[in-house]
């Protein structure tokens, strides 16, 4: 039987005027930069946020006392002009997330999800502004609850969120146009921290997890990084650390773009596991739900991985929680009732980060080549084919196939730039059969 590869290239629009990276709304307080220059160690274009407790000056941790509502602003400094961004936090379930406010620091518009702690601002009509050195970009409301362990709890920004982190430049069409970023958290300690075998920014009691490369060595951080090649495979190992007792757990987990293979029980548990490849759930029960306390280390499940053959050199691809099923994951202890007596985790991701990118190669002679082309033009092939455009133009943008040595059908899924407008489809003269759009 002949072999068919299809090769798909697409095409971007690079318009000469500006289009929003996200829904421009209502505008809000203005601000206006003064010369970005606050942060010392920040590279010249690199804007820094921080996470700094109203009315003080940064400091990487700050003492808190049980009971005590804390305001955590989000400040910027450094601004080169942006846009807009999107960002996502880690809060501890330990602390009692509050009210939330807009700041001072952009006028434009602002989108807050408590569910998965996201935040998305778009500037007035796209165009970039120069936040002031130390503006308030946004404000969280944090309550330490009376009863909370005494420990270090940290509130970060969550590089391991699958939605993805970015700030974006006036006009941005691609993330490889986005502005480089620091970011500074803040650790509120109770109690100085506490004592014991827990780790640092971990409360007593709350199960580690870590996403980590079998076998290898890799960048400790949040999430953690190993550079691999593009069409590497490899296995990942979900272990577990400072476990206090657990009878089960229930997570739903985000490979992303990688493709999942193989997987396999670890040593950490011994009980019953159901790892589903559609939900990309993974849900155990140790033996007659009693609680187990694994060892440091110990393996929970184990995934091979395949990076895509595609991949460029300083593609990055992410392996954590899936955000949107949050409030379904569970860590349970002994006889717990559901969520109520649920176990405080914490998961640290992993980042592939490719270091050598796939060859380039000619189409094979018995490929099927579809390409994106605007109607009447023709322009040099390539994996992202770029024509510009105008703002308010209208252009037809036609499917083309060539290389065709038969085919019965196909079933294809795109994905057309939220700031595009799609109008009209039809039929072209390709085949002769039914279609459906």
């Amino acid at each position: 039987m002949k072999r068919f590869i299809s090769a798909l290239s697409s095409l971007c629009l690079a318009a000469t005027a500006v289009f929003s990276a996200f829904p421009a709304t209502a505008a809000a307080a203005s601000t206006v930069s003064a010369k970005p220059s606050a942060s010392a160690d920040a590279a010249e274009g690199t804007v820094v946020y921080r996470f700094v407790p109203d009315g003080q000056t940064y400091s990487e941790s700050v003492n808190v006392e049980p009971g005590q509502q804390v305001k955590l602003n989000l400040t910027v400094e450094n601004d080169p002009g942006t846009a807009g961004a999107q960002l996502y936090f880690k809060f501890p379930s330990a602390l009692k997330f509050g009210r939330s406010s807009k700041g001072n620091a952009y006028e434009g518009s602002f989108q807050w999800s408590p569910d998965d702690y996201g935040l998305v601002w778009t500037c007035t009509d796209g165009h970039e502004q120069k936040a002031a050195d130390g503006a308030v970009i946004y404000s969280f409301t944090v309550t330490i609850p009376s009863d909370v362990a005494n420990a270090t709890y940290s509130v970060d920004l969550d590089e391991n969120n699958p939605k993805g982190v970015s700030v974006r430049p006036q006009g941005s069409v691609t993330e490889a146009q986005d502005i480089p970023y620091e970011f500074h958290g803040v650790k509120l300690v109770v109690g100085g921290g506490g004592s014991g075998s827990s780790s640092e920014t971990t409360p007593t009691g709350t199960v580690l997890y870590n996403f980590e490369p079998a076998g290898a060595s890799y960048t400790s951080g949040n999430p953690n990084t190993y550079n691999v090649k593009a069409g590497d495979q490899l296995t990942v190992n979900l272990t577990v650390k400072n476990d206090p007792g657990t009878a089960g757990g229930e997570l739903y987990l985000d490979f992303g773009q990688l493709t999942v293979g193989r997987t396999a029980k670890g040593n950490a548990y011994d009980g019953t596991f159901q790892y589903s490849t559609n939900a990309k759930s993974l849900v155990w029960t140790c033996k007659d739900g009693h609680n187990q306390k694994a060892s440091n280390g110990a393996v929970i499940y184990s995934f091979t991985v395949t990076v895509p053959s595609g991949a460029a050199k300083g593609d990055s691809y992410l392996i954590g929680l899936n955000s949107a099923k949050k409030s379904d994951n569970s860590i349970r202890p002994q006889d717990g009732v559901r969520e109520a007596a649920d176990i405080p985790f914490e998961l640290t991701g992993l980042k592939l980060v490719v270091s050598e990118g796939g060859s380039q190669q000619q189409d094979p002679a018995d490929a099927i080549i579809y390409d994106f082309v605007p109607d009447g033009k023709t322009f040099a092939a390539g994996s992202t084919n770029v024509v510009n455009v105008q703002p308010g133009d209208q252009v037809k943008v036609n499917l083309t196939v060539k290389n065709d040595a038969g085919t019965a059908g196909a079933e294809m899924y795109f994905t057309f730039d939220s700031k595009l407008t799609l109008g009209r489809t039809a039929k072209g003269t390709a085949y002769d059969g039914t279609f459906q759009w």
